[in-house]
């Protein structure tokens, strides 16, 4: 289970990095050129609790595999993500930015498959 731990930690710092990198785009405004795509994007991530959620995959999972709360977390960031993930592709002339991470994160969250 040492293994299912570690993949479980890898997707909260992935979380974390990507909440960090959205909001620090939105901020400084250096690799889009239209606010708005970004501006939704940023509410997309806030809407989904990105942060929150990969606060909580990193804490419960800090010592020990936790299956059943790590399941329940994993659900909604596989929720958020596709919905993210559309929305990239959707926008990818301003948003290609991110659709490396989002990559990351969908690949993470299909590595577990017990769920």
């Amino acid at each position: 289970m040492e293994f299912e731990r570690e993949k479980a930690l890898f997707l909260g710092n992935q979380l974390r990095e990507f909440v960090a990198f959205v909001h620090q785009s939105y901020r400084d405004n250096t690799y889009m050129s239209d606010k708005d795509q970004l501006y939704r994007l940023k509410n997309l991530v806030d809407e989904y609790k990105f942060q929150l959620l990969a606060e909580e995959i990193l804490r419960i999972n800090q010592f020990s595999w936790e299956a059943k709360g790590t399941e329940i977390l994993v659900g909604r960031v596989r929720k958020g993500i596709t919905s993210i993930h559309n929305y990239i592709e959707n926008n990818r002339n301003g948003l290609f930015i991110f659709s490396a991470r989002v990559y990351t994160i969908k690949t993470a969250c299909k590595s577990f498959t017990t769920f």
